[in-house]
């Protein structure tokens, strides 16, 4: 892809997720705590999500040569 439609690309991109958030039907508040709650990092471990343990689970007992 050429870099100048590549850069289109981004643009319209862009212009398109600005529009929609401006168009959302959510009041302004909502979607900002919303937008905020989508990319908030936890601040401790214990706040990550546990997803995964399970196959870390499955993993270590095929290592172990259980079924």
């Amino acid at each position: 892809m050429k870099s100048g439609n590549f850069f289109a690309l981004l643009t319209g991109l862009a212009a398109g997720v600005a529009l929609g958030l401006l168009y959302a039907p959510g009041k302004g508040e909502e979607t900002r705590e919303k937008l905020r709650a989508v990319f908030a990092k936890p601040e401790r471990e214990e706040d990550w999500p546990d997803e995964g343990d399970e196959d870390d689970d499955e993993m270590e007992a095929e290592a172990d040569g259980e079924k």
